[in-house]
């Protein structure tokens, strides 16, 4: 007889029903289809390294030195295969294509070109370009045996003569097999080497020139392999090739300092962990761990709201029912078990279809990620683990939502439940008591707004609907405002310049004043850069030290607080006085303003103490900045400059051109280019970030009408009575609706601030030294958000006020009710 009840009351309450297991669906989606995909990227990440062999460690020798010097130091116990290599980066020439490049700072984006302007159709025109390879030395003899390679396109390099390119900066340029790219030695000669190969590689799965520039443009910079014979010939005259770097898998961690030791002092270690290509991967990797958790956990939680809100409102309506079922015999026990079953029902209907659909969306999510980072071999395993745990979590949320509202079912007495409650005794809301004026109003009105007080309970279901569904809106929004206002804030207010040239080993000052004189040239601003680990207590963190001219503002902090007068003030007589810090290093290692920290250049290893002076907010990258002059003074070095930022009002094409032609040039970036691909990325963004929008959407939708269906129920027999006194009932519906939208003022209000503290716990996760992403929300954002929650609203209304409309008046009155 139970179960017939409990069907009836599904089917006469659909909508309901319906609206509850949407909401466990879309929780159950999101949960499974973002974490299972977490777990398919994490494994195919492990299978590309272990087939491929990913290196346990990195050691940067002190200069060059002959392969026998060194190579003994990998025999030391634990090290399982090593190999000594050179690494080092050349001025490169290719025959770069001159079409729309879907590419966002070495993330291919063909792959969602719907969101991206066409490219245009016809012949391939090519122009010389100039840039950056990073080259690494690899055997002649065979593949290498740590950090091997997977061919993409061609055959592995047989001939000194033979080049290899890493696939991002082969398809950008579109370069093929059998093209040619032309190196400079640092003595200008220059050699033309043929393309044997695009490749992969599992150092460079996310391309980056250092942890100081993590985001370069494959426009500017790219990754290349050349036999040691092709390197030797080249840059030796032919003798045996030295070595710069070694690279080694072990069997016991400790044997990462057992090879250091054998080395010669200088030398410097890298494991795994920070190795930058792995460890920019890695915090992605584990901030989309976070957010598959974050998120869903939020979904459900609401869904357990809601499905609380409607047993709480069924028990209360049904108060005499319950009288009447334990006077017939019925125990607490089964009683309880009624009640509850309504919500498991949903909880377990809502996650078998949401582990069904995430399944299947995680398949999607998995293909699409492959496809942008690039990963070089993809393993997929079947998450039998995610989908049972998908289950649990919707049974477990619609017993926490159900449990409540069934134990105190349960816990009613026959006599009590079937006892007519007495009313309780009116009194004037404190509103009326602030506002006099308000007990002067129409009896329509004042009824409207004290029924608002008369029921407190409902008014809060109501706001704590409103809120919800608010937040769950607003969070995704803000999250996107955020990295927008990143983005822009970094390429827009502080990297304000046109175009940058990288010169190796650096620019002497009568070449920026050259530059200043030609055509077109606005400004010119000169920078240096000096490798630093910086030490603080127990640990050890690798950035660059940025010398600035104060005066130039091209790369320009003073959006990010720091002025003039705050970047002279780390220059002392005799060098730096001080240092200031990117932001997100004070908050990761706990560095406050006046402490001393230890800076050690990895030029020459010499070691400085700076105090801390102020801290720059800086998005993307984790910097230490100082006073130019002042810079070169600490650390002995020649008046050069290893960058140049330009302004340009002229003929910029021409202007990079000659960069380009001039000695000493590594690469040349124009930052319009990078600026369109943000600007390209950004909607890309807001695709993706419309389909959390469209979940939020149909959740906050589902919300808000189960709160507002679940008012006017619990009011029948009032608005009933109104119309029989002869209340229009176009007034009575007017009077609903103005309480649902002063309800939902409060409950937009409080979704807002709600919004902001989730939007600022989601940031959290994701950031880390190398992003650090402020709050953001901006005006527009709230003025949507408003919008469209108020068509939600005045929607989700819609189906109660029908139901209103349609009342049997008699019938209604007649209903026994508490």
């Amino acid at each position: 007889m139970l179960w017939l009840k409990l069907r009836r009351e599904i089917i006469r309450s659909p909508w309901q029903f319906t609206a509850a297991v949407l909401i466990m669906v879309l929780g159950i989606v999101m949960f499974s289809a973002s974490y299972m995909s977490y777990l398919n990227l994490n494994e195919s990440y492990q299978y590309s390294y272990e087939v491929l062999h990913f290196a346990d460690y990195w050691i940067s020798l002190p200069g060059l030195f002959p392969r026998d010097a060194v190579t003994d130091a990998l025999e030391a116990e634990g090290v399982e295969r090593g190999e000594a290599r050179l690494v080092l980066s050349l001025p490169a020439e290719v025959m770069s294509s001159t079409r729309p490049k879907a590419y966002l700072l070495g993330v291919d984006l063909s792959v969602i070109e719907e969101y991206l302007p066409r490219r245009e159709e016809g012949p391939v025109r090519r122009e010389p370009k100039r840039l950056e390879l990073r080259i690494l030395s690899v055997p002649d003899w065979g593949r290498p045996e740590v950090n091997d390679l997977l061919v993409v396109r061609g055959e592995y390099a047989s001939s000194p003569d033979e080049i290899m390119l890493e696939y991002r900066v082969a398809d950008y340029h579109e370069l093929e097999v059998g093209d040619e790219v032309t190196l400079f030695a640092p003595d200008g000669r220059e050699r033309a080497f043929k393309i044997a190969a695009v490749v992969r590689s599992p150092e460079f799965i996310w391309v980056a020139r250092s942890r100081q520039d993590i985001f370069p443009s494959p426009d500017t910079f790219g990754v290349a392999f050349v036999p040691e014979s092709g390197l030797a010939e080249f840059l030796f005259a032919g003798g045996e090739m030295p070595v710069n770097e070694l690279v080694f898998t072990v069997s016991d961690p400790a044997a990462g300092e057992a090879v250091l030791d054998a080395l010669p002092k200088g030398a410097t270690l890298t494991e795994r962990a920070h190795q930058v290509s792995h460890e920019v991967l890695q915090l992605d990797l584990d901030g989309y761990r976070q957010l598959a958790i974050f998120f869903p956990a939020l979904f459900l939680g609401v869904g357990a709201m809601v499905l609380y809100v409607l047993q709480a409102r069924t028990v209360h309506a049904q108060r005499w029912v319950i009288g009447t079922m334990r006077a017939m015999g019925y125990s607490r026990g089964a009683i309880m078990v009624h009640y509850l079953a309504y919500a498991l029902l949903a909880g377990l209907l809502g996650s078998a279809i949401g582990a069904i659909t995430g399944l299947l969306v995680s398949r999607w999510i998995t293909e699409l990620y492959v496809a942008i980072i690039g990963i070089p071999l993809v393993r997929t395993v079947p998450q039998y683990g995610v989908l049972a745990a998908a289950m649990a979590f919707g049974l477990i949320t619609g017993a926490l939502g159900g449990i409540i509202p069934a134990r105190a079912a349960a816990s009613l007495l026959p006599a009590e439940a079937m006892r007519e409650s007495p009313a309780a005794a009116g009194k004037r809301p404190w509103l009326e008591r602030v506002f006099p004026p308000l007990a002067r109003l129409r009896a329509l009105a004042k009824v409207g707004y004290r029924d608002l007080f008369r029921n407190p309970r409902r008014s809060l279901y109501s706001v704590l609907g409103v809120a919800v569904a608010t937040s769950l809106i607003l969070v995704s929004s803000v999250l996107l405002d955020s990295v927008d206002w990143a983005m822009r804030h970094q390429f827009e207010d502080i990297e304000r310049y046109d175009v940058m040239a990288s010169f190796y080993p650096g620019a002497p000052p009568e070449v920026l004043d050259e530059l200043a004189d030609e055509e077109g040239v606005r400004a010119v601003q000169g920078v240096v850069e000096v490798p630093v680990e910086l030490h603080f207590a127990e640990e050890v963190y690798t950035t660059a030290l940025r010398g600035l001219e104060p005066g130039e503002h091209l790369y320009d902090l003073r959006p990010a607080g720091i002025d003039d007068a705050d970047l002279e003030a780390t220059a002392g007589s005799s060098g730096l006085r001080g240092i200031v810090l990117a932001a997100s290093l004070g908050q990761r290692f706990g560095v406050s303003q006046g402490d001393i920290v230890e800076v050690e250049s990895l030029l020459d290893h010499s070691v400085r103490r700076f105090e801390v002076l102020g801290f720059a907010e800086v998005p993307l990258g984790a910097l230490v900045f100082g006073e130019r002059d002042a810079v070169a003074r600490s650390f002995d070095l020649p008046e050069l400059y290893t960058t140049v930022f330009l302004t340009v009002d002229g003929d910029r094409e021409r202007l990079i051109k000659d960069l380009e032609s001039r000695p000493g040039v590594v690469s040349v970036l124009d930052q319009a280019n990078l600026r369109d691909t943000v600007r390209q990325l950004l909607r890309m963004a807001y695709a993706f970030i419309g389909v959390m929008l469209l979940l939020g959407g149909l959740l906050a939708l589902a919300v808000v009408f189960t709160t507002t269906m679940v008012s006017i129920l619990e009011r029948e027999r009032e608005l009933a009575t109104m119309r029989i006194l002869g209340t229009p009932s176009r007034a009575v519906a007017w009077m609903v609706s103005l309480q649902g939208l002063v309800l939902g003022a409060v409950g937009l209000f409080l979704g807002a601030v709600l919004g902001q503290v989730l939007a600022s716990v989601a940031l959290g996760m994701w950031g880390s030294d190398l992003f650090d992403f402020q709050v953001v929300t901006y005006p527009r954002t709230y003025v949507v958000t408003g919008l469209g929650m108020l068509g939600i609203l005045l929607l989700s209304g819609m189906p109660a006020l029908r139901r209103l409309a349609g009342l049997n008046l008699a019938e209604v009155a007649k209903r026994r009710e508490d």
